[in-house]
C-alpha cells in the first residue's frame, strides 16, 4: 500500500508498506520502504529504493529485537 507520495520537478518519492504472511511463520510480516524515481520524457530514468530489512529480520525472529533499557 502506498502511504504517501511527494513529487517535485522530475522526481517522485513514495513511502509504502506491504504485509505478507509466510506459511512457515504463520504470522504477518510488515515490509516498509521508500522509492525515489527520476523521470525523463515520461519514463523512469533512475530509481533509488530502501527497505527496512532489520525490521523484517526482527519480525521473523532471525535477529532479536533490541533490549529494553533496564532489562
Amino acid at each position: 500500500m502506498v502511504e504517501e507520495i511527494v513529487a517535485e520537478g522530475d522526481r517522485v518519492a513514495g513511502r509504502w508498506t506491504f504485509e505478507y504472511t509466510p506459511p512457515e511463520l504463520g504470522k504477518p510480516v510488515t515490509f516498509v520502504g521508500l522509492d525515489i524515481c527520476r523521470f525523463v520524457d515520461g519514463k523512469i530514468a533512475e530509481r533509488w529504493w530502501s527497505m527496512d530489512m532489520l525490521g523484517v529480520l526482527q519480525q521473523t525472529g532471525v535477529i532479536p529485537p533490541p533490549a529494553r533499557e533496564g532489562s
